[in-house]
């Protein structure tokens, strides 16, 4: 008896099925969408880290608001990946330093954290956030003609007026945490980083009792310097607002923009490619469906690829629940590619639970809608990615075994819809209209 037709393995884990087949041929697939891999690493000055979050700051604000942040480990080495283009935003990182190590008790407070120390790279530096980093970057922040050669070798002088880079980000973060309160951190970092930065290159001598005090008339200058020069740096080119769009239209969207291989005048006549050796049999009849060829629906793309659009997945999750689609099939018999040991196709029953459909051979004259999809193993494993970071961030909890509450199933299905739909330019879809009948099968007689 093969696995179950709908999850060979729990829920959740089933959307990081690995990618074990060819994806179709790559003339016909289009290019996967873009993304950015950052690698790095923390120069803390040889301070000690506890714990530090990285990522890119996408609302150029200052503060860690990409949804691809990922924690650097103890050595403060980072690696994610990122939608957003890393040339076009700076990098941000919160830290913490070892308990006792800080260079004062007060804490920055960000998003109900705190932090010992907020450091960045300017965009387009991903492999490396300092104390050199973050001067470099604040000089940019206020003069755009600057290129971070020359910011860099500012920022040098700045460190050398002292014995040690830890020195300077000592006073670095001296500086931060000793801002006044009325500073809001999530309006004003920017303009406070900025005005350290300036004190800090007017100094003639820095050693760690060197004090600097901002005010929030300094820092509502300097914001509005560097608003002043954002304006004139090139954007990341914006993606469409579908926002507003539900995921029944986002389905409905990608459908519509379906290749169309035949039409139901013509259909794939499913008798002519039953594969007889594999028609599995339960204790009560044929409940589990029978084989079919892998070249039904054309050149096969392989599990990963056309497992995306079969009703008992993708689809079922939006719940399109159109009357009469996918197909006009009896009882509810579908074809669903097989698990991504072998190639090919089931026909088989959607509602396994029914005790009144529960067998393949009543389907009868059965027509039906198949959607193959073929997209490349670089889009499989961006999809993975973001499905199970998605699917966590929405709440869904998944019992020990694998079990769910069915009415938590539109958050997975958000999450398909959402994630899937990113990727529609690097997704093609056919459609095949298909038609078999059981009653002329040997098997069923």
């Amino acid at each position: 008896m093969r696995k179950s037709i709908l999850f060979a393995v729990p829920l959740v884990a089933a959307v990081l099925i690995s990618a074990c087949s060819d994806s179709g041929d790559d003339n016909s697939t289009p290019p996967p969408a873009q993304t950015y891999d950052v690698t790095g690493k923390i120069d803390y000055a040889e301070k000690t880290i506890s714990s530090a979050k990285v990522c890119l700051d996408v609302n150029n604000n200052g503060l860690a608001d990409d949804t691809a942040c990922v924690n650097a480990d103890s050595s403060g080495k980072y690696n994610f990946t990122s939608a957003n283009n890393p040339a076009y935003y700076p990098l941000a990182a919160f830290i913490k330093e070892t308990s006792g190590s800080a260079a004062v008790n007060a804490k920055i407070a960000v998003d109900s954290n705190e932090y010992d120390s907020i450091l960045y790279a300017p965009r387009g530096k991903t492999d490396n956030i300092s104390i050199t980093t973050t001067l470099a970057k604040s000089l940019m922040d206020k003069d755009s003609s600057l290129t971070f050669d020359n910011a860099e070798k500012t920022a040098d002088t700045i460190i050398k007026k002292a014995d040690s880079p830890a020195t300077v980000l000592t006073v670095y973060n001296n500086a931060l945490n000793t801002a006044p309160n009325s500073i809001n951190i999530s309006t004003s970092i920017r303009g406070l980083v900025s005005v350290i930065t300036d004190k800090l290159n007017n100094e003639v001598e820095i050693t760690d009792s060197t004090a600097i005090s901002v005010s929030q008339v300094e820092i509502d200058t300097a914001n509005s310097d560097i608003k002043e020069e954002d304006s004139k740096l090139p954007q990341e080119p914006a993606a469409p607002d579908n926002s507003t769009k539900t995921p029944l239209e986002k389905v409905t969207e990608m459908l519509a923009g379906a290749e169309i291989k035949n039409s139901a005048e013509s259909p794939v006549d499913l008798n002519e490619y039953i594969d007889g050796t594999h028609f599995f049999n339960g204790s009560n009849g044929p409940i589990a469906g029978l084989g079919i060829k892998p070249n039904a629906f054309g050149e096969y793309a392989g599990f990963d690829s056309e497992w995306t659009m079969t009703r008992g997945h993708f689809i079922k999750y939006v719940n399109y629940s159109e009357k009469g689609w996918p197909s006009d099939s009896k009882l509810g018999f579908e074809v669903y590619p097989k698990d991504n040991e072998e190639p090919g196709y089931y026909f088989a029953n959607t509602f396994e639970d029914d005790p009144l459909s529960n067998n393949v051979c009543d389907a009868g004259q059965t027509n039906g809608i198949y959607y193959k999809t073929i997209y490349g193993t670089a889009v499989l494993e961006n999809v993975r990615k973001l499905l199970q970071q998605c699917i966590k961030d929405s709440g869904f909890v998944e019992g020990p075994n694998g079990e769910f509450d069915p009415s938590e199933m539109y958050k997975i299905g958000n999450c398909y819809s959402d994630i899937y739909y990113k990727y529609k330019d690097s997704i093609k879809i056919e459609k095949w209209y298909w038609t078999i009948d059981t009653t002329k099968l040997g098997v069923c007689k």
